[in-house]
């Protein structure tokens, strides 16, 4: 098993903490298909996790997390990390 890097953690879950904080799943959508990448990549976690009042969909996550992930943002590679480490939403 792999470990991930502590700083990389802390990071995605401060960048993650400021948006919820202020900003609705509605908002990030919004965002997301504008083509900010960390709404996007914060809309896949949101999905994978099944967080905010928002049920799990794995198809959703993939797709906002890869787009974020095309364009180099860490958190999506963190994301898309997890759930291919688990099997969840992509073929084995």
């Amino acid at each position: 098993m792999k470990i991930i890097s502590p700083a990389l953690l802390i990071i995605s879950m401060m960048l993650a903490g400021v948006v919820f904080g202020e900003t609705s799943v509605e908002q990030l959508k919004v965002k997301a298909i504008a083509g900010d990448f960390n709404s996007q990549a914060i809309l896949g976690e949101i999905y994978r996790r099944g967080e905010i009042g928002v049920t799990k969909d794995y198809g959703e996550a993939l797709k906002w997390l890869n787009i974020a992930a095309s364009n180099n943002n860490p958190l999506a590679y963190y994301n898309l990390g997890c759930l291919y480490q688990n099997g969840k939403g992509v073929d084995m």
